[in-house]
């Protein structure tokens, strides 16, 4: 199966990587869906939609325990090792299919559970790291908290976070930086995790469904000062899902 990835953007220049548009670009963005707002709005529950890519319909709302992720997994770091090598190709494909290859880098990911000292700073159990600078390439993964996340929204609770990180990596692979601060880099991962579980759902097939919603509730959890409201989060990550453009994700930095 050739595996059909996301759209393509303007490539970012050695001397600065900061994407810039052209009036090309901005006509290209004219056939996505318009970007989330970042101010809070009431959230309309029954939320039916339509992925171009393989139309999957997604219908259902609320919290879902399923065991989606084939095969399906009872602990967090089963779940990362069930979606590393696929988070990892569709990044790496992507990147090479838009003549990024030299920007990209695949994360390693390191497992914790009680306070440690990793990305030049001291990381908290409850919680999950994307490194930068002199660290960028490594992803620190609490699993105790992640497994908490698992057990309450189903395994792609704790996948969604992977993909996430893995971002947040994106992100500092190719240069960029939020103008928003530190909300605009955060919405600009759950994007780029909703991008991901397109892929993983309608091509790979190693999610289903539930995963989406799995995902969603569990960025929506996950809310509040740095990170934007529940809303912000479940708007950005579907922002990813449906336009499947990291160029349309970019707009979170803006």
């Amino acid at each position: 199966m050739t595996a059909e990835l996301a759209t393509a953007a303007p490539s970012p220049t050695v001397k600065s990587r900061r994407l810039r548009r052209s009036n090309a670009d901005r006509m290209e963005q004219q056939n996505v869906p318009q970007a989330p707002k970042r101010t809070f709005r009431k959230f309309v529950t029954g939320v039916v939609f339509a992925a171009v890519l393989g139309t999957v319909t997604i219908s259902t709302v609320g919290t879902s325990t399923a065991n989606a992720i084939t095969p399906a997994q009872s602990t967090s770091v089963g779940t990362v090792n069930a979606l590393y090598n696929d988070i990892n190709y569709f990044w790496s494909a992507s990147f090479r299919g838009w003549g990024w290859s030299t920007y990209y880098r695949s994360s390693t990911v390191h497992f914790y559970n009680t306070t440690v000292t990793a990305c030049g700073i001291t990381l908290s159990p409850n919680n999950s790291y994307a490194c930068s600078g002199s660290y960028i390439g490594n992803i620190w993964y609490g699993t105790g908290w992640t497994q908490g996340l698992l057990n309450r929204f189903g395994d792609y609770g704790a996948g969604v976070i992977l993909a996430h990180e893995w971002g947040h990596e994106v992100m500092y692979d190719l240069g960029w930086t939020s103008r928003s601060g530190t909300i605009g880099g955060e919405l600009f991962a759950d994007c780029l995790a909703g991008m991901y579980t397109r892929y993983g759902i309608t091509v790979s097939q190693r999610l289903n469904n539930s995963d989406y919603w799995e995902g969603s509730n569990t960025l929506a959890s996950i809310a509040g000062t740095d990170h934007g409201t529940a809303q912000q989060r479940t708007d950005w990550y579907r922002y990813g899902y449906t336009s499947y453009n990291i160029n349309s994700c970019y707009t979170a930095l803006t």
